[in-house]
C-alpha cells in the first residue's frame, strides 16, 4: 500500500507521522518498564493498585492513540489533525501524571488532563468523521 500523493508530500503529515511513531514508541518502551516492574516484583509498583491502573491506562492509551493519529495521517484531508496530536499527548500525560501524588484511592491531581486530552481526540475525531463525509470536488 502506498501514500496518496498529497499525503506523501505533505510536511504537516510527515511530522504527524513522526509524531505518532514516537509515541507508539515511547508507550510501548513505558509498557515494557511496567512489565520487566512485574517481573523483578518492584513492591513500590506492585504493593500501589492506583499508580499500576494509572501507569497502565497511559501506556494503552499512548499506544491506542498513536495507532489513531498514525492512521489519520494517512489521510488526505488535514481536519482534525492538531486536535487529536494535542489529546494524544494530554491523556497518556494526564494517567502517567496520575500516577504520582496518589492519596489512598484517589490518583494525583495529574490525571485532570486526562478528560481535557479525551475532549480533544474526540474534537479531533468528530472534524475527521465531518471531512470524510464532505463531497469532494
Amino acid at each position: 500500500m502506498s501514500l496518496p500523493p498529497r499525503t506523501r508530500t505533505d510536511p504537516h503529515a510527515r511530522r504527524t507521522r513522526a509524531f505518532a511513531w514516537t509515541l507508539a514508541a515511547v508507550s510501548a518502551s513505558f509498557g515494557l518498564l511496567l512489565e520487566s516492574a512485574h517481573a523483578f516484583k518492584w513492591s513500590d509498583y506492585l504493593d500501589a493498585p492506583v499508580v499500576r491502573l494509572m501507569f497502565t491506562l497511559a501506556h494503552a492509551h499512548g499506544l491506542g492513540l498513536a495507532l489513531v493519529v498514525l492512521v489519520h495521517a494517512l489521510q488526505s484531508d488535514p481536519r482534525g489533525r492538531r486536535a487529536l496530536v494535542f489529546g494524544a499527548v494530554l491523556m497518556p500525560l494526564g494517567f502517567f501524571a496520575g500516577g504520582f501524588g496518589v492519596f489512598e484511592s484517589d490518583p494525583g491531581v495529574g490525571v485532570m488532563l486526562a478528560p481535557i486530552g479525551a475532549l480533544c481526540v474526540l474534537v479531533g475525531l468528530w472534524q475527521s468523521v465531518w471531512a470524510a463525509l464532505r463531497p469532494q470536488p
